[in-house]
């Protein structure tokens, strides 16, 4: 049985819940796995592997990342809402800026916030300051007033937080945008708490690939893969890096025409602590399960590395190309936020 209610499948409105609800989905099954090996899951969750959330009182909790998502959103719509902002990124910047500063002082505060000035509604969502295993880059960053740009990095760091947040980008920017604002917005938004090239650029391919299949610009991943790197290489044609990551992503797309088992093939692209890493995770297993989301995001979190981040990213990828009316009943069932996505939602779309 499929939700969705009125959702009509297909429209960009379908994608925009699809994108941030997958990916919420994703970060609940494999955050309680973050930490284990394959070997630990299949002993604590069978041969198949975590296949079904593990609830608490009845919800599936999410992480870090889906509240970095939920903040990214909230910075980005706060931009929106100033007129000062229009096309400016750096103004855009310093929206998440304020936005991703809230989070991290709700993660080290009691509720209700007040050592916050001009805290947005999210400051009211008591679920919000949880701590979920935040990235240490992330917090710290933030928490220090270390925070940098792309021209200006404030660390040399590549972990993947900077690109398990951003897919709000590829939703904010309305349809029409030049695919260049996208990516270099994303590029912006990582490089606030992530100053290696990595930790930005696949963030930026990231977030390109999600504002094409969510607008209906490519149907396949892999066509919006190919697509974002083809943009991305311009923007940053001075980067090895870039050229690395296009390496690497290709790699990965490659992979999934290959007759290997999945773990093996998930083996050779890393763990995904990184950000290179998750990305490529990510991709492998949405171009491998494009119709089927539950199966992407079981392939996504079943292997020895970061499972949440790389199933948060899977599920923002299939979630922009299939569409909330596509996903399973079970997998919406209880999913911590959703009110909060459904508000998000209800914006971008």
């Amino acid at each position: 049985m499929k939700t969705g209610g009125t959702m009509e499948n297909g429209t960009r409105r379908d994608r925009v819940f699809g994108c941030l609800f997958c990916g919420a989905a994703g970060d609940a099954l494999g955050y309680p796995v973050e930490f284990d090996d394959l070997e630990q899951i299949r002993l604590s969750y069978g041969e198949s592997g975590i296949r079904e959330y593990v609830r608490i009182d009845g919800v599936a909790q999410v992480s870090d990342d889906t509240q970095m998502t939920v903040f990214t959103a909230d910075g980005l719509i706060a931009a929106r809402n100033d007129a000062v902002c229009q096309d400016d990124i750096k103004a855009h910047c310093e929206y998440l800026l304020k936005a991703y500063r809230q989070w991290a002082s709700m993660q080290v505060e009691d509720y209700p916030l007040t050592d916050f000035e001009n805290p947005s509604k999210l400051a009211q969502v008591r679920e919000l300051y949880e701590v979920r295993d935040p990235g240490r880059t992330c917090i710290l960053s933030l928490l220090r007033d270390e925070t940098g740009t792309v021209s200006s990095p404030a660390n040399d760091s590549k972990g993947c937080g900077g690109v398990m947040r951003v897919a709000p980008v590829g939703l904010y920017m309305h349809p029409g945008a030049r695919m260049e604002d996208v990516i270099f917005l994303a590029a912006e938004a990582a490089a606030i708490t992530h100053g290696h090239p990595y930790g930005y650029l696949a963030a930026a391919v990231f977030a390109g690939m999600v504002y094409q299949l969510v607008n209906g610009y490519a149907e396949e991943i892999e066509l919006a893969l190919f697509r974002a790197l083809k943009t991305c290489e311009a923007v940053f044609a001075e980067s090895e890096y870039m050229t690395l990551l296009s390496e690497k992503l290709k790699e990965a797309a490659d992979l999934t025409k290959e007759n290997i088992p999945e773990k093996d093939a998930i083996s050779r692209l890393g763990e995904g602590w990184v950000a290179e890493e998750a990305l490529a995770i990510a991709v492998y297993c949405a171009i491998k399960h494009p119709d089927d989301p539950a199966q992407a995001l079981c392939s996504a979190v079943n292997h020895s590395g970061d499972s949440d981040s790389t199933g948060a990213i899977t599920g923002n990828l299939v979630g922009a190309r299939c569409g909330y009316a596509a996903l399973p009943e079970n997998l919406m069932r209880g999913l911590e936020l959703s009110e909060v996505l459904r508000e998000l939602a209800e914006e971008f779309a």
